[in-house]
């Protein structure tokens, strides 16, 4: 019989105390780990200030109804270096953070994650499917919700930091006119840059822009590029992006259109709708510049890419079209993914930022 039976007893209050210490260790280093890339590569920390939920959204939503903010939803992935330049480079910014602060509660969600979530319904789920509710397809995304739960704002994927303060600001109501767009909001207020020049190709079509594919199926798939001028986006694209020579075969494979989104260009829209190119964008929401919408060959829309992406995932969306992987694969992560594991299989470097 030992001389201190109390000693090894669990309700012992020495053996609590020196339980919690070994257990703050070890989760000490877990997360040293996980961000040194030993456990969980490519995870990234997000701000201190992002709210501590047990992702209750509806109890979410009353909080920050009570403090007059709204509820923002970041979806993020492991691995993505779109979250972590996000992180860095946007809510890293101190001016960002503070106004995001100031008019939002900020919960991060793990697009592939099984924490529980009490959706907007009061149903519970879990993030995966949450997420997939909401259709996220880029990572990150952010989605900002009004004070009844509804959609206010959503960016699919990364946005720079100057167009990113300028969408919190339009979120929060910041001197926003009445039936004012996100892609106006941003013109009106974006400093001026330099003009964006037209993108050379003898591939783009030229108008008359004859897109209908009601009538007829089209032997080849659309990509309609919409770009604005002052848009140095739209200048890293055509310099960086677009001359790719890994993108080459894929554009070969498409029916090309580059449309100014503010043009007031007339042109048959692939459903068969007369309107000017600035119409058309409207009526498709594009808010982002350069933006990429891809069609099938029956004029049904197969994916658009609305982000900053880098050329990895350019070649990655139009092959998930050109390919048909769309149609079986609805899920565009799911698709990288296997795409990224088959070129490692054969030996080559995936670098998702190049």
């Amino acid at each position: 019989m030992s001389n201190n039976p109390g000693r090894s007893r669990p309700d012992n209050p020495i053996y609590l105390a020196l339980l919690l210490i070994l257990l703050l260790c070890m989760t000490r280093l877990e997360a040293e780990e996980r961000l040194d890339g030993g456990v969980n590569p490519g995870y990234h920390e997000p701000p201190s200030w992002f709210k501590q939920s047990f992702l209750d959204l509806p109890d979410d939503l009353a909080e920050a109804r009570a403090n007059d903010r709204r509820v923002l939803l970041y979806f993020y992935q492991d691995g993505c270096p779109y979250c972590g330049k996000l992180l860095t480079e946007g809510f890293g910014d101190p001016s960002i953070a503070a106004y995001t602060q100031a008019h939002f509660d900020t919960l991060a969600l793990n697009l592939w994650g099984d924490r529980e979530v009490t959706d907007l319904q009061g149903e519970t789920t879990t993030e995966k499917p949450f997420a997939a509710t909401l259709r996220v397809q880029y990572t990150p995304t952010l989605v900002v919700l009004d004070s009844r739960g509804q959609v206010t704002l959503r960016l699919n994927g990364y946005y720079p930091p100057e167009r990113l303060h300028l969408a919190l600001a339009f979120a929060a109501g910041d001197g926003v006119t009445p039936d004012e767009t996100l892609a106006a909001y941003i013109d009106r207020h974006q400093a001026a840059q330099a003009t964006t020049t037209p993108l050379e190709d003898p591939r783009l079509l030229t108008p008359p822009y004859l897109l209908d594919r009601t009538q007829v199926a089209a032997q080849h798939p659309l990509l309609v590029l919409f770009e604005t001028d002052h848009c140095p986006q739209c200048t890293e694209f055509q310099r960086d992006v677009w001359p790719r020579e890994e993108l080459q075969p894929l554009l070969d494979r498409f029916d090309l259109v580059r449309l100014g989104r503010d043009a007031e260009t007339r042109l048959i829209t692939p459903d068969g709708q007369k309107l000017t190119a600035k119409a058309w964008a409207a009526q498709l929401g594009i808010d982002y510049t350069p933006a990429v919408v891809m069609f099938d060959e029956q004029g049904q829309e197969a994916f658009r890419i609305s982000a900053y992406l880098r050329p990895f995932h350019y070649a990655a969306a139009l092959r998930y079209v050109v390919d048909g992987a769309w149609r079986e694969q609805p899920n565009f992560q799911r698709y990288i993914e296997g795409l990224a594991d088959a070129m490692r299989e054969r030996g080559e470097v995936v670098d998702l930022w190049r």
